[in-house]
């Protein structure tokens, strides 16, 4: 299945996201001055934290319309940075550019976790920081998008490297950095109901609009499955509240 994260609104997704951007770029204790790269930038959730501090960002995604759509935020609030298209395995940057390496819920996604790692590291300068964060693949978010890939791929959803501590630390000790924490934090997805989160992500989220043009009639059931585990998993009686957690690594070059 192939996914156009132009498409859609993930705009209206990553909003969700933000707090734990916010909470990463002061993790990483981003300093006006400093260099900074946001990578899978999506629609700019660091590159604005990063930038409101008084940083010069970079940032790059896969996405020319998200990239062009991160770029138009920082404008409206009278901010600028250097926004360009890219994949996470071959950043279109020089190498030890930067002070601070960051990717929040989007270097996870690369097909190539070794190499994509890599690219960290070596566009980080030599003792910068490098931070991200990677879902822990629990929870009833999880388990519904685990539904949506298993009946797109016909495989089941499987644990990336990114997923557990240990897989995760052995992972960017390999790509060469050092001084490795890894904390984990929570984040909480909310709506209307399961059925209006459920919609919400069907109307909007491109991963989504692609299964559903992938799987024809046969997204109904596919539905119905995933709207089963969000009511299972649900926190709010009155509307809907999920909490997924995710871990928040941060290390040096």
């Amino acid at each position: 299945m192939q996914v156009d994260w132009g498409d859609g609104d993930y705009g209206r997704i990553a909003a969700a996201l933000a707090p734990a951007a916010d909470l990463l770029v002061a993790r990483a204790r981003v300093a006006a001055g400093d260099r900074v790269l946001d990578v899978a930038c999506g629609t700019g959730n660091a590159a604005l934290a990063a930038a409101r501090r008084g940083a010069i960002v970079t940032g790059v995604d896969a996405s020319a319309g998200l990239v062009a759509r991160a770029a138009r935020r920082l404008g409206d609030e009278g901010l600028a940075a250097d926004f360009r298209t890219g994949q996470a395995e071959d950043l279109p940057v020089g190498d030890a550019e930067f002070d601070v390496v960051l990717s929040v819920f989007g270097v996870i996604f690369s097909a190539d976790p070794p190499r994509a790692a890599a690219e960290l590291v070596r566009v980080a300068r030599p003792d910068g920081v490098i931070a991200l964060t990677a879902w822990v693949p629990e929870g009833a978010v999880a388990a519904a998008g685990g539904i949506l890939w298993g009946a797109v791929s016909g495989r089941r959803y499987g644990r990336t490297p990114w997923a557990a501590p240990g897989s995760l630390q052995e992972l960017l000790e390999a790509a060469g950095m050092r001084d490795v924490a890894i904390e984990e934090d929570a984040l909480a997805f909310t709506g209307p109901s399961p059925q209006g989160w459920l919609r919400e992500q069907e109307d909007h989220h491109p991963v989504w609009r692609a299964a559903r043009r992938t799987l024809g009639d046969g997204y109904a059931a596919v539905h119905d499955d995933m709207l089963r585990v969000l009511a299972e998993g649900n926190e709010d009686p009155c509307a809907f509240r999920v909490t997924s957690r995710y871990w928040a690594v941060r290390a040096r070059r």
